[in-house]
């Protein structure tokens, strides 16, 4: 059974391609031992690049995937060596940042 852990995400509006809404529903980052989990309550998003760096500023991870609402969405992250990454999800109208720590 995977053990999931909530990240603490930070949030940028893109305002260049902002649509102007009046409420986004952000989705949220959960993190198991070998899966990043991207989960969206109400909205379907395509397209959506994942870009994992490590400490040193270098792209270990750059794949696109497709969040579809109310699923789990995931993502493997089982083949990362163990520390301390920062995770970049860029949907179309907005980015979600977090800090990823990966102990095997």
């Amino acid at each position: 059974m995977l053990n999931w852990q909530k990240l603490e995400c930070s949030y940028v509006k893109e305002t260049i391609r902002g649509k102007g809404r009046s409420a986004i529903y952000l989705p949220e980052l959960y993190q198991s031992e070998d899966y990043l989990s991207v989960q969206s309550e109400y909205v379907n998003y395509e397209n959506v690049r994942i870009t994992i760096t490590d400490e040193q500023g270098f792209i270990v991870k750059n794949d696109v995937i497709q969040v579809v609402a109310g699923g789990e969405n995931l993502y493997y992250i089982g083949d990362l060596e163990d520390g301390s990454y920062e995770i970049t999800v860029d949907f179309k109208d907005f980015i979600l940042s977090a800090n990823l720590d990966v102990f095997n």
